[in-house]
């Protein structure tokens, strides 16, 4: 447990000693050597935070580039390019009291990352984590993120044998102090073909970030479906259902909807009842037809929990009897009721 930097050689002397005697290869151990030596045993517990990285240094992060309300970078998972998809990640700091914000009915834009002018870059996929709701007076859908983050974009690779230079330009309301400001960042990274194995200094950052995104299926949390309902409940528009099941009852459940045919919608009004879980949607389209139009649907009962799925919305079944209007199912279950009531014995008590 000393802190001398000659015991630390002894032990690898000792060590390449006995490896050597037994007829093994020391390279292994002299490779581990180099990365001691790097250590600076008296800043151990503060790299990361205080002090770069000493194994990999500044390799897989890209530089800060600052912004009035926020800043942004580039950074990776590994330091350098070895497989055809690199785990990235766009990299914001907001400033206190600052939120990045969309909204389709504030004609806020969700942001938007365009990494067009990269070099030996393939494809470029952008994976929005679960964002929160933000409260409001009226019935605006306003959706965004708050304090440190990252947006996970995974990166296909033209040729691992070339180097790779990332360039992505980023846009974004950010929002504070009731007023909203675009946010521009011009963003570069560079990684290396080959080379050691090594995570970045932000390695597990990144891991985490990508474990909490939704996932495309949960045994845990289902959608049932997606139908449309006639206006109905102060909705002077058609309405759109989505009715979710879940393992257990949850005490907290968010919904984020996306029309990808164009569209806008109130927030929705949530009902959960045991297991199951409605959320609708009320259009702000008059006299749109929501039948048959596709939808991304982000859904969760907690940060580890959550789905992202496309959705095609159908009619209501006239035996549905959550469709907000007078359905066939209910007339047959009223006759049938009233049938069997007719049928029933009547006792009288004697009037005296």
């Amino acid at each position: 447990y000393g802190m001398d930097r000659r015991d630390f050689e002894a032990v690898e002397a000792r060590a390449q000693r006995n490896i050597a005697a037994k007829g093994g290869e020391a390279a292994g151990f002299q490779r581990l050597g180099e990365l001691l030596k790097k250590l600076e045993w008296q800043k151990l517990f503060f790299y990361g935070v205080a002090y770069d990285d000493p194994f990999s240094g500044n390799d897989g992060l890209g530089p800060w580039v600052e912004a009035e309300r926020a800043s942004a970078r580039l950074i990776t998972e590994d330091i350098n390019v070895r497989e055809p998809i690199v785990r990235a990640a766009v990299h914001f700091n907001l400033k206190p009291g600052q939120m990045l914000l969309w909204s389709p009915e504030k004609n806020l834009d969700e942001p938007s990352f365009d990494f067009s002018a990269s070099e030996n870059l393939a494809a470029a996929e952008v994976l929005l984590p679960m964002p929160v709701r933000v409260s409001a007076r009226d019935n605006d859908n306003i959706m965004g993120y708050t304090g440190n983050f990252a947006v996970p974009v995974k990166l296909s690779v033209k040729d691992v044998n070339k180097p790779l230079e990332v360039k992505a330009a980023v846009k974004a309301n950010v929002c504070g102090e009731n007023s909203c400001a675009p946010q521009a960042f011009d963003l570069r990274l560079e990684l290396s073909p080959g080379g050691d194995t090594l995570k970045s200094a932000v390695g597990s950052f990144i891991a985490k970030t990508y474990s909490s995104l939704p996932q495309d299926e949960l045994d845990n949390l289902k959608i049932v479906k997606a139908v449309v309902d006639q206006p109905y409940d102060g909705c002077k528009n058609e309405t759109l259902r989505i009715v979710l099941k879940s393992d257990d009852a949850p005490e907290k459940f968010n919904i984020f909807l996306k029309s990808l045919d164009g569209g806008n919608f109130d927030r929705p009004k949530i009902t959960i009842d045991g297991e199951l879980i409605t959320a609708r949607f009320c259009s702000r389209d008059e006299n749109a037809s929501l039948s048959g139009r596709k939808y991304e649907v982000m859904a969760g009962v907690s940060v580890g929990r959550s789905l992202r799925q496309t959705v095609t919305a159908r009619p209501a079944s006239l035996w549905d009897y959550e469709r907000g209007e007078l359905s066939l199912g209910l007339l047959v279950m009223a006759f049938f009721g009233g049938l069997i009531l007719n049928f029933m014995p009547v006792s009288y008590t004697h009037l005296t």
